[in-house]
């Protein structure tokens, strides 16, 4: 197993040294959810799967790395 860093994509959204608002920008363009409907899905860790997929291309880091819990044991 490799050993790669783990952060949950809330902690890295929070964390973001960038301008955040333009990245949720760009993920609610691409996911075609309002502002409104993000900040909601962020705070409940409520992405559906397809969702978590399209951020994680966003960003360029593994589905796994930003949503650990998605991990299947």
């Amino acid at each position: 197993m490799e050993n790669t860093k783990k952060i949950d994509f809330k902690a890295y959204y929070k964390s973001l040294k960038m301008k955040p608002t333009e990245l949720r920008d760009h993920i609610c363009e691409k996911l075609e959810i309002s502002k409104e409907t993000f900040y909601v899905k962020l705070r409940n860790n409520s992405f559906d799967y397809p969702q978590k997929v399209v951020i994680a291309q966003i960003i360029e880091t593994p589905v796994e790395i930003l949503f650990p819990e998605n991990i299947a044991v």
